[in-house]
This record gives C-alpha cells, sequence and structure tokens, in this order.
C-alpha cells in the first residue's frame, strides 16, 4: 500500500516521477475541467479549461522536468486561468476548491494527510462518475429547445410545446451552424442570462448584445417597429416573460405590441423593460431610471410569476423551521439547481414534501399582500406624480390555464402554487386596478406554455392582443388630448 490510494476496490497511483506523465497530465486536465459541466451550457467550454489544464502542465514540466513535484505551483498557475476565465465570478470559488481537491491529492508528492487524501479521492471517484451520468442529460439539453425549462419550477416537459419543432427555432439553429460567429438560440439565452444581467445598487441591468435571435440595445431587448422618437411611449415592464428569449426579436410580446398599436393606427413607440428573473420590486427601480417620464407615458407592468415563486420558495422554507429539515431542502435545492441529474432525483422530494399547511392558510396571503400589492401601491404613486398612465397586469401561468388543471391534482407542488396563485387573483381585482389576464390563454386550441411560465410566439401574439385592448382606451385619450 505504500505506493497508492485505495478507492473502494480500485488503485489510483500516486504522483512520482517513474509514471507515465502524458497520460497523468491528459487525466488531470479532465478532472479539473469536470465542474464545468454544471454551468449552463458549460460542457461545450469543458475542452476548453481541459486544453488550458495541460497547457500549464506540459510548459511547466518541459521547462523545469527534474522539478515535477512543485504541485503548488501548478495549482496556482491553473487556479490563476479558472479565475480571469471566469471573470472572478462566484463560480470561481468552486473551480478553485475543485483544483486544489484535484491537485491535492495527485500532484502533491508528499505521503503525510493519508486519511486526507483517501477521502478526496474517494470523492473525486464518485463526482466523476455522477458526471458522468450527468452528461448525456446536459448533451439532451442542448436540443431541447426550451431554455427557459431550467428556470424556476420544472414541471414534465412532455406537457409543454417543444421550441425545436418551431420554423423559426429551426432557421436559426441551422443558420449558426452555418456560421462560426453565429449562436443558436439557445446558446444566446444562455449567454444572455449568464453574462449580460447585472445589477447596478439596487436596479438590476442588461448590457448590450447584438445577437442574430436577440439583441438588446441601451440596456433593452430591442423592440422591432420601435423608433425611439415617437412623442407617446407605452413602457412594458415585466421579467423573462417580458424578455421571451424564448423567440426572436420579432416575436416578442412588446413587439407583437408595438405592431398592434400602429396597425390601429396610433403613432407610438413601445419599449421592453423585461429582464429575466426581476420581480416588481426591481420593476420599480427599473422605472425610476427613466428621466423624463411625462403625460405622453404609459407604464405597464405585466408580472406575478417571479413574485409567486418567491413565495412558493418561502413556504418551502418554513416546512422545517428547525434542523435539520430546513437544511435538507436547502441542500436539495441547490443541486436542483445545479444539476439536471439531481432535479431528476431531487424534485420528486421537494414536490412531495410541498409547502406548509399553516404558512398556505396563513402567511401566504401576507406575503403576496408585502411584495406584490404593495410595490404596486408604490409603483402607481410614483408614475402618477409624473403625470403618466400606469397598467397592471397578473399574467398567466401554467396553474392558472386550462391544461394545467390536471397538474394541480395530482402534483403536490402545483397545487400548492395553484392556492397562492389564488391570493394574486384575489388581489387583481377592479378595485384595485390590477387586470387579471390569468384566463387570457384559455380560448387558444392548444397549450402556448414552453414551461410552466413562458409563452410560444402564438401566445405572446395573444397576449399582446389582450394588452391592446386595455391600452386602446389610454391611448385614444392621448390621440386627442
Amino acid at each position: 500500500m505504500s505506493g497508492s490510494i485505495s478507492i473502494f476496490s480500485v488503485q489510483v497511483p500516486e504522483v512520482s516521477q517513474n509514471k507515465d506523465r502524458i497520460f497523468k497530465l491528459f487525466v488531470l486536465s479532465i478532472l479539473i475541467a469536470v465542474p464545468k459541466l454544471y454551468s449552463m451550457g458549460g460542457y461545450n467550454k469543458m475542452p476548453l479549461y481541459s486544453g488550458i489544464t495541460l497547457l500549464i502542465l506540459v510548459a511547466i514540466n518541459r521547462l523545469s522536468p527534474a522539478r515535477l513535484n512543485k504541485w503548488l505551483i501548478k495549482t496556482s498557475l491553473i487556479a490563476l486561468a479558472f479565475v480571469f476565465l471566469n471573470r472572478f465570478s462566484t463560480d470561481s470559488i468552486f473551480l478553485l476548491i475543485w483544483v486544489f481537491i484535484i491537485c491535492f491529492i495527485l500532484l502533491r508528492p508528499k505521503s503525510n494527510f493519508r486519511l486526507i487524501k483517501i477521502i478526496g479521492a474517494n470523492l473525486v471517484l464518485f463526482v466523476t462518475l455522477f458526471s458522468l451520468i450527468e452528461l448525456p442529460f446536459r448533451l439532451s439539453e442542448s436540443v431541447e429547445g426550451n431554455p427557459n425549462i431550467q428556470s424556476g419550477v420544472r414541471f414534465d416537459s412532455k406537457e409543454f410545446i417543444q421550441l425545436r419543432t418551431k420554423d423559426f427555432f429551426i432557421r436559426a439553429e441551422v443558420a449558426s451552424m452555418d456560421s462560426e460567429s453565429k449562436m443558436g438560440p439557445n446558446q444566446e439565452y444562455y449567454f444572455v442570462n449568464k453574462n449580460l444581467v447585472d445589477s447596478f445598487g439596487q436596479t438590476v441591468v442588461l448590457k448590450d448584445f447584438d445577437g442574430s435571435y436577440i439583441k438588446i440595445k441601451n440596456g433593452r431587448r430591442v423592440t422591432i417597429g420601435n423608433t425611439d422618437r415617437r412623442h407617446n411611449r407605452v413602457f412594458v415592464f415585466g421579467g423573462s416573460t417580458i424578455f421571451c428569449a424564448e423567440v426572436p426579436d420579432s416575436m416578442t410580446i412588446p413587439s407583437e405590441l408595438q405592431k398592434t398599436v400602429l396597425g390601429a393606427g396610433f403613432s407610438v413607440d413601445v419599449f421592453n423593460y423585461g429582464i429575466p428573473g426581476v420581480r416588481i420590486k426591481s420593476q420599480l427601480e427599473t422605472l425610476k431610471t427613466i428621466t423624463d417620464l411625462g403625460p405622453s407615458d404609459i407604464v405597464l407592468f405585466y408580472d406575478g410569476v417571479n413574485d409567486l415563486n418567491t413565495v412558493f420558495r418561502k413556504g418551502l422554507e418554513s416546512k422545517n423551521a428547525i434542523l435539520p429539515g430546513k437544511q435538507l431542502t436547502k441542500f436539495a435545492e441547490f443541486f436542483d439547481k445545479k444539476s439536471l441529474l439531481a432535479k431528476t432525483l431531487i424534485s420528486g422530494f421537494l414536490d412531495s414534501r410541498g409547502v406548509d399547511k399553516i404558512f398556505l392558510s396563513t402567511e401566504a396571503e401576507k406575503q403576496v399582500a408585502d411584495i406584490w400589492l404593495s410595490y404596486d401601491l408604490v409603483a402607481r404613486d410614483y408614475v402618477k406624480s409624473n403625470g403618466a398612465k400606469f397598467v397592471h397586469i397578473l399574467q398567466p401561468n401554467w396553474v392558472t390555464f386550462k391544461g394545467g388543471v390536471d397538474a394541480t391534482k395530482s402534483n403536490k407542488r402545483w397545487s400548492d402554487m395553484k392556492i397562492i396563485q389564488n391570493y394574486f387573483e384575489k388581489i387583481a381585482t377592479p378595485d384595485n386596478k390590477i387586470e387579471n389576464f390569468t384566463k387570457g390563454l384559455d380560448d387558444l386550441d392548444a397549450t402556448p406554455f414552453i414551461d410552466w411560465a413562458h409563452l410560444d410566439e402564438i401566445g405572446n401574439k395573444k397576449i399582446a392582443e389582450e394588452m391592446f385592448t386595455v391600452l386602446k382606451p389610454l391611448l385614444e385619450a392621448q390621440k386627442n388630448s
């Protein structure tokens, strides 16, 4: 046992100058790149990270072949390269830990800390085997055609529209394959969501992006037909369901609304202020960045899904306020987000747990009022103080759609979400001047949902038409003033 470490029944050779260096460095480079598999679209970057690791190790070995055992220098250089590649993001922390574990086990020549090495080696073996099973899930994700299926609460995708069957999605995919400079539609979504959503103080912002599927200019997704010069304006705020990453620029809700408004003879520019992941609180902060808001403007908030999910998550956390239940839930949710394999295994656990009954019957309604209605009132007063008009719409989602009724009966998670959703609908009334669009899609022949919240181009057009019905009296008043 003096020359090896036992990993269950597997023998892993320790680093020594007598071993095959090329094979060892190759294995090292692959193992070190494994964590990238668990980031959005990260499997595409695994060869890059593996290649950089291999270059660093080979370069150091060539420069000082007699000093192969200077593991700390190699570890530090690899870690610094990964930090730079990840732009000093939080992902860097996990990569750094992994790099040091791998290098400590396989590059550090000293035989002390044997127990730590055995534990670390077994951890590496487990993660590697788990990743081999994870890889097919990630590869299937790349052709799934539903980028947002991993956002929020997941459900069986067979119930939803598959974007990969849509002509516009297929055309975009083919165009990206024919050009080295073009990303596919899923790749653009991943890139925008991971790299271009940022914060400035309390305000969430978007960085500009000139994609073939998604274009962001001046911090807003482009609205087709908007000139940015018309006197009257409609500002549409929301989360990813207004940003509409699932469709090209011309098929977003704001673009469809712009088309409808112009077709009806109104000279109005529609602006897309949708940002993936934001809630009504962030929408209000973004609204305040419009310095010239005035009487010729209409502000439209279209939301509910992200705030609903927030209340639901609070309910999950309250399931067990004491250890180990609360920590177990957080642990499960962490891996549920990071791994598609874990999501498949863990989601059933989270679904079966559901939300605490006391929370649902008492606290949930108060939470909805605190995080949604209260900001509606603040936003409404802010818009009014600037002389503009305010429209607030409660959006539909899977549990409000006719096709999702059966899901709420057979799935604890969806059942609990429907109870919370009812509190939103209780608030969305004419008395509170909030429009309820939760049944606005029910007259469609087929589901427009590609996941529990996001719509295809047919759903977007339908919502835009419903929006115009609400906006028309306000637009006519502006036109006649």
